[in-house]
């Protein structure tokens, strides 16, 4: 409160003077009321949420920057803490949990905002705004929807080089001389394995022509895993590893 008070030695320009002093008060109003958090996503509660999301938070104003980290907004999983970064875009007000990795299915995860969050006149939340959600089951694992040659080919030409089609976008990172082999009985085909992202096809490349007359088999295990998952060990794989044969020529094919 502040009081004012002007003494009775003030006069008119008459010369006379006011009869007492005057004496009045104030109050002046109250810091302005805290941010708060007015959304999130995902939502309290959410359930089958993408394991790609990015918890997000939207204040009532806008907020400093330097009060918005990994320390002040935090992403857990029971008692384990994920690790990640946070932005903030002061146009939206909306501060964003990036995690360093995919989330994992079917788990409940839990985001706070602490009291150390404050907007850009100092004033910080009142508590600790916490929210939950759960992620979505796993997807479904990939499959190999074709090949080249197809399985129980025959008069394959030599210079063939087999490959595999995915039914969605898979991690490279999975498919190589291991996950992806060529046998001509219990022999391995060296080679080199590479994936057209554009088609989901990956393509074996003999080191050396086939041989005539003989039955070669491919595999791919279930080592392969889809981009989204890939390449933590919960991510979606195939199911069961998957065999094609194929009977070269038995003489070179000519133009």
């Amino acid at each position: 409160m502040y009081v004012a008070s002007i003494s009775a030695a003030a006069k008119d320009s008459g010369g006379l003077a006011l009869g007492a002093s005057y004496t009045w008060s104030f109050t002046t109003a109250a810091d302005s009321a805290p941010p708060t958090v007015v959304s999130t996503s995902p939502v309290e509660l959410a359930t089958g949420v993408p394991l790609t999301s990015k918890p997000s938070a939207k204040f009532s104003r806008a907020m400093d920057p330097a009060t918005l980290d990994a320390t002040t907004f935090s992403l857990m999983q029971g008692a384990t803490v994920i690790e990640g970064n946070v932005a903030l875009n002061p146009a939206t007000t909306t501060a964003t949990f990036s995690p360093t990795v995919p989330l994992d299915t079917s788990l409940v995860y839990k985001a706070t905002i602490t009291t150390a969050a404050q907007d850009l006149g100092g004033l910080a939340l009142v508590s600790d705004y916490t929210w939950t959600f759960e992620t979505a089951a796993s997807a479904a694992a990939p499959t190999v929807v074709a090949t080249s040659p197809v399985d129980q080919a025959t008069n394959v030409p030599l210079d063939t080089e087999p490959s595999a089609t995915f039914s969605q976008s898979m991690d490279p990172g999975t498919l190589n001389g291991t996950t992806f082999t060529v046998k001509q009985g219990t022999s391995n085909i060296a080679g080199s394995v590479t994936l057209d992202a554009a088609t989901n096809t990956a393509t074996f490349i003999p080191s050396a022509p086939l041989r005539r007359g003989l039955v070669y088999t491919g595999t791919i295990t279930t080592g392969v895993q889809d981009r989204v998952a890939a390449p933590r060990c919960q991510g979606a794989a195939l199911t069961e590893p998957y065999l094609c044969f194929s009977h070269t020529a038995l003489r070179d094919r000519r133009l």
